[in-house]
């Protein structure tokens, strides 16, 4: 069994001492016990100095009250907002580190146990989770599956995910993508084992969160689509450049409307304008505009703005704008006419975000502990490495010594 290296770190103390009680409400945002204008973080058993501005709708919870320090605290807790990472149907592919020893964490997050030879896949989300408080890399991001932890991104990838990441959660939300659990138990010589590969979509390499802000007025998000060249946006570029990632690569929310142009003919065509924060930035082929009309003219008529992911590529002298959206003959029935797809709004940008301490200790081993050597899952079609300890080099030895 991989040893625990360390024990959690005490979670910072509030200043408001009089409320800390033994109770069992699980961490989490709660409204603020002296201001129902804010959330405070209850790190399990006392509040901390953590806050962020309350939904608009968040009650405070009448029985926390800032003047009865003898009051039981049960407060209510807010359920974060999932900010999902990628398209909701991307393929998960990005490995996860440290499962290898985690093969109670991934059954209790599969909700079952691992019958012998029988294979389990499973795609599910994973919440992206960054632990300050984690004793062996204050930058470490667990990734998480029903609420467990079933390993950790690579220490040498986390500076791609952590300020997206830990901005998402200063802003009150969770950093959600779409999951893979792969697992099976074989018999060694040793007895039995479980073997489990998880991956989640995303690339390290690819911008996780848009440069601006979501739209003001009520819209709904198409899917992630192919690239499409947005025509026009040289001549649009001061609408653009304020949105241009200091490494020249970034997304953006556009929304999409219905425009009439006039041909030097006189004829008259629609098109599709496309807009950045309400000012145009462009707009699309005749030929391309036809596969995005019909949903412009759908969600207008039910009073919804289009709102799509947009591609920004350019340096402060210039830049090209490429549209990623499904198109009309794409879309389920339930984006048709079900709830709107949004993007919750952020915190502005910063150098540094304050996210609470979520680092939670790995529990003692019941089962035998996982091989060290390389294993293959016979007839399964995939193949699973089990890292050794003896013999690899730092960077793997670091990946393990964060993921416990």
């Amino acid at each position: 069994m991989c040893p625990d290296l360390g024990h959690r770190s005490a979670a910072p103390r509030g200043t408001v001492p009089r409320y800390r009680r033994q109770v069992t409400t699980p961490a989490a945002w709660y409204p603020d016990p002296e201001d129902p204008t804010q959330l405070r973080w209850w790190d399990g058993s006392a509040w901390t100095n953590h806050l962020h501005p309350a939904p608009a709708a968040a009650p405070m919870n009448p029985s926390v009250t800032a003047d009865s320090p003898n009051v039981s605290v049960s407060p209510a807790p807010i359920t974060p907002t999932d900010y999902w990472l990628a398209d909701r149907n991307a393929s998960p592919w990005n490995e996860v580190v440290g499962e290898a020893y985690r093969d109670e964490e991934i059954e209790r997050a599969l909700g079952q146990r691992v019958l012998l030879d029988r294979e389990v896949e499973v795609m599910t989300t994973a919440a992206l989770v960054p632990e300050p408080d984690n004793p062996h890399d204050g930058d470490a991001i667990s990734v998480r599956i029903n609420d467990e932890v079933v390993g950790y991104i690579a220490r040498e990838e986390t500076h791609a995910y952590r300020d997206a990441v830990r901005r998402i959660v200063a802003s009150g939300h969770r950093a959600v993508t779409p999951a893979r659990i792969w697992a099976v138990r074989r018999r060694t010589s040793e007895g039995e084992r479980l073997y489990a590969r998880v991956t989640f979509a995303y690339a390290a390499d690819r911008a996780l969160i848009a440069e601006n802000d979501p739209p003001s007025a009520e819209y709904s998000l198409l899917p992630w689509g192919g690239a499409l060249q947005v025509a026009g946006e040289e001549q649009h570029f001061d609408v653009i450049r304020p949105f241009v990632p200091r490494d020249g690569d970034g997304l953006l929310l556009v929304t999409l409307h219905r425009l009439e142009r006039t041909l030097k003919n006189g004829e008259s065509r629609d098109v599709v304008e496309v807009r950045l924060g309400g000012e145009r930035c462009g707009e699309l082929s005749t030929t391309t505009s036809r596969h995005f009309l019909p949903t412009i003219d759908h969600q207008v008529g039910r009073s919804r703005v289009v709102a799509a992911w947009a591609r920004v590529v350019g340096s402060p002298l210039g830049a090209e704008l490429k549209l990623h959206a499904a198109r009309a003959n794409e879309l389920s029935a339930d984006w048709l006419d079900g709830a709107p797809i949004t993007v919750p709004r952020l915190v502005p940008q910063a150098a540094h975000y304050s996210v609470p301490g979520a680092y939670i200790a790995q529990r003692p081993k019941t089962s035998t502990e996982p091989g060290r050597a390389a294993a293959k899952a016979t007839g399964s079609g995939c193949a699973l490495v089990l890292l050794t300890v003896i013999g690899v080099g730092t960077a793997v030895a670091a990946g393990i010594t964060q993921s416990v």
